[in-house]
């Protein structure tokens, strides 16, 4: 019951306790406690429990041992997109270009989602977490969030804000990448994107323009190819612009 009297004088309580001591019984101990009343229907929902791991393994664990009183989500790379022709995954749908899916209500990503949403508890892992409260509402609202594995949560918020690339990614887009460590604004990564960046941005403007035209003339998704091709092409430009943000930035 301390820790439940700690949230009486503050929000925020860490409990730091050996393997095998009951955090996972604990976890859904105190979301009964904290939040008798359970997830509220609304847009968004309010109220209930949400619960973080850093990984798959531990959400299974979760819904092993609480099968009825735990939901779990993962993110899109985890489901086939059930509309795509190539056996893409949700990630890679076009309803993230903006096209108006029509099996959208009975897609098996958006059905979990949406029933992990409205849970009253819902067990999601760190990186998903992240990922939705950045560019989504949902999972918003909750009376009650547990970081499982707390001391991995930074790892996890850095791997989401982090932007990763590869030579590989390069050479497909026809560009050398400087073999440097130097990221100084006089340095030889400044002068590759002071060179490149404008034109990288424009194709890929014009290739987000060509899919967005070829949904609208009914064209179902991205041949793998051209899915390839744009995820190079983004992957490049984001990291250019993180680049040129640091280098704007005075404190840099």
């Amino acid at each position: 019951m301390r820790i439940v009297h700690a949230f009486e004088t503050t929000d925020n309580v860490i409990l730091q306790a050996p393997p095998g001591i009951g955090k996972t019984l604990l976890s859904m101990l105190l979301s009964r406690l904290l939040s008798p009343n359970g997830r509220q229907p609304g847009k968004p929902p309010t109220g209930g429990t949400a619960i973080t791991t850093v990984s798959k393994l531990l959400q299974q664990q979760y819904l092993d041992e609480f099968p009825d009183d735990v939901k779990t989500a993962t993110g899109r790379d985890n489901w086939a997109c059930g509309i795509d022709p190539y056996g893409g995954t949700a990630a890679n749908a076009p309803c993230n270009h903006g096209w108006n899916c029509p099996v959208r209500k009975s897609c098996d990503y958006f059905v979990q989602r949406d029933d992990a949403n409205y849970a009253d508890v819902a067990v999601l892992n760190s990186a998903y977490y992240v990922f939705e409260k950045a560019f989504t509402s949902q999972f918003s609202g909750h009376d009650l969030i547990v970081f499982d594995e707390a001391h991995d949560l930074e790892q996890a918020i850095l791997n989401f804000a982090g932007k990763w690339v590869n030579p590989r990614q390069f050479e497909r887009l026809g560009l050398l990448m400087p073999h440097s460590r130097e990221l100084r604004a006089d340095g030889p990564w400044a002068a590759f994107w002071e060179q490149n960046l404008p034109d990288l941005k424009h194709r890929l403007y014009l290739q987000q323009k060509d899919v967005q035209a070829a949904l609208e003339a009914g064209a179902v998704n991205m041949e793998p190819r051209q899915a390839s091709q744009l995820r190079d092409l983004k992957g490049v430009v984001d990291v250019g612009k993180t680049f040129e943000t640091a280098m704007a930035d005075p404190a840099h």
